[in-house]
């Protein structure tokens, strides 16, 4: 197997869903945004040279961010944050160079009951931030947003982009999805109410804010027997989605169900619907990416017995011109991932395996992709206090993290699997973060090893899917600090930015991971 480049298109977790926003902590005192970690890939199992180049500290009196966007044109940091260390309304964004210097500061809003921050969102060279407002008395929720240059310049001011009628609060909020280029963006949020149409409306807007397509998109499916399963927009502003739909309420075979794909077409601004068939199959898992030459590939998993279990690797590429199947294979899995979690009874009687889900999917520049997914279940744990009642608490337990490599023309080529177990009453803690590198994958996950405590550690997966030794990343981290993964992301190939408190002294701090 030759040297193999990965890309990664930025899709948040199924499990969390990464808005750049940071939850509130009063009790924080001081912010740190540090850069820790600069990997040299060099052999199989080794990483090297850890460096820290930029450090930012704010005092006690310095109000702490309440969202951040990575901004890839000139690799600094956008947030947004209270005026003050004491105000609670007024809104000020804020802009850090590549050293994480502040270059400036200048207020926006004053939020109100009505009036509240929805997303920011840096396209190209453009900084964004949506505002969406109640009017009770309309009964509406208009969303607007103002326009800035990365050196602080205001170009717009208020500009509306939305108005959703017939609301008693501001509950329909929009989701925002970048494309891979970073230079166009997608607003979108449902529109249907129970036992209507499922309903869409979205917008797509460029790197000048032009706004390229506004388009409300009616599918005909009933809203309670049809599930969203995700959305892309490609580099020229194509708009995808990918849904499930339930043609009974009872699942007992692979017919009660279809997928089906939307196409809306930046140019001619129509939509085109393209169905899937999976033949006899339960596909358990899917998900959809657009590659750069806007062809669609679709990959999961599928089960040959029922939808609660895992069989194999379905994989198809339909091309962007002609929207006709160019690739379609079903792989089983090797035989050495069902020993893993089967016993031998249950492998004579052909059982498969369950409790693991698709996070995402990442393309390769070989035309191949990799498949990521995560064992995840819960269990309950009962017990009599000493006044005689019943208490019962939920465990939520993440286990192994497997990686799938998949080829161009579909086959399995490795799969590789990082060994942890995790379990907490909550599960804002566990899980992990991945970062898709030039000849690596890495993630990054919060753990207690038996000999080196808790800490931040790191394994990798190279192009051959050995998988490396664990290692912590993160010099003096100990037992009550909070590793956020909700609020970490890749910010490109080579990059991610993770989030975590430090309980001593309540710092917050970003750390940007570097991998060459």
């Amino acid at each position: 197997m030759g040297k193999v480049t990965f890309f990664c298109t930025m899709a948040s977790q199924d499990k969390t869903n990464f808005s750049g926003k940071i939850p509130r902590n009063k009790k924080l005192s001081t912010l740190l945004w540090c850069t820790l970690l600069i990997f040299s890939y060099l052999i199989p199992y080794s990483l090297s040279a850890q460096e820290v180049s930029a450090t930012l500290q704010l005092g006690r009196k310095e109000p702490q961010p309440l969202w951040f966007q990575y901004s890839s044109s000139d690799k600094g940091l956008v947030t947004l944050s209270y005026t003050t260390k004491n105000s609670s309304r007024s809104i000020s964004l804020n802009k850090y160079d590549s050293k994480f210097q502040k270059k400036w500061t200048l207020p926006i809003i004053d939020q109100n009951g009505r009036k509240s921050i929805e997303n920011l969102a840096v396209v190209g060279e453009n900084i964004l931030v949506f505002v969406a407002e109640f009017f009770p008395k309309e009964g509406e929720v208009r969303t607007y947003y103002y326009h800035y240059s990365l050196d602080g310049s205001k170009l717009a001011d208020e500009t509306l982009l939305d108005v959703s009628k017939g609301q008693k609060k501001n509950s329909n909020k929009f989701n925002f999805i970048l494309s891979s280029n970073k230079k166009k963006l997608l607003c979108y949020r449902k529109d249907s109410q129970a036992k209507e149409n499922e309903r869409l409306r979205f917008y797509v807007l460029d790197d000048q804010t032009n706004k390229l397509s506004e388009a409300g998109l009616e599918l005909p499916y009933r809203e309670e027997l049809f599930t969203l399963m995700n959305m892309a927009l490609s580099n020229s502003g194509d708009v995808y989605l990918l849904g499930k739909q339930y043609l009974t309420k009872n699942i007992n075979s692979p017919d009660d169900f279809r997928f089906v794909i939307y196409q809306h077409h930046i140019t001619d601004k129509k939509a085109v619907e393209i169905p899937l068939e999976f033949t006899g199959l339960y596909i358990t898992d899917l998900q959809m990416k657009i590659d750069r030459e806007s062809n669609i590939v679709i990959s999961g998993f599928y089960s040959s017995r029922n939808a609660g279990t895992l069989g194999g690797v379905v994989y198809q590429r339909i091309d962007g011109k002609t929207l006709k199947l160019s690739a379609n294979t079903y792989e089983r899995f090797p035989e050495s991932v069902f020993t893993r979690y089967l016993n031998e009874r249950q492998l004579e009687k052909g059982k498969e395996i369950n409790n693991i889900y698709l996070d995402k999917i990442i393309l390769r520049s070989d035309g191949g992709l990799l498949l990521i997914a995560e064992q995840f279940y819960t269990t309950t744990n009962s017990y009599m206090d000493i006044n005689g009642f019943i208490n019962t608490t939920t465990l939520y337990n993440y286990g192994d993290i497997m990686t799938v490599s998949v080829s161009g023309q579909g086959k399995i080529e490795w799969n590789s699997f990082i060994y942890k177990r995790q379990t907490s009453e909550s599960p804002f803690q566990l899980s992990y973060i991945e970062l898709a590198g030039p000849e690596a994958l890495f993630f990054f996950y919060e753990y207690k090893e038996k000999n080196s405590g808790v800490n931040v550690y790191c394994n990798y997966i190279d192009t051959e899917g050995r998988v490396s030794d664990s290692k912590p990343i993160i010099q003096g981290y100990e037992s009550g600090d909070v590793f956020h993964r909700n609020f970490s992301e890749q910010i490109s190939n080579t990059e991610a930015i993770l989030v975590y408190i430090k309980k001593k002294g309540n710092i917050f701090t970003l750390v940007k991971v570097s991998v060459n």
